[in-house]
């Protein structure tokens, strides 16, 4: 077994690399509904371009 200063710094590492593995996974699953919603907008604005104003924004 390690000093307890050892043990107390490999505790500390775990904690941090849990915290950010979790950050890494909430950021990855944000990427990817983000990249959903560019789709269906993407699909959305080749479907119907001439179609009705509905967010209000005016033909580009």
């Amino acid at each position: 077994m390690g000093r307890p200063a050892e043990q107390a710094e490999i505790a500390r590492l775990r904690r941090e690399l849990e915290l950010t593995q979790a950050k890494l996974a909430r950021t990855e699953t944000a990427l990817t509904i983000v990249g959903k919603a560019r789709e269906l907008l993407e699909d959305i604005s080749r479907s119907e371009p001439d179609g009705p104003d509905v967010f209000g924004l005016g033909k580009r």
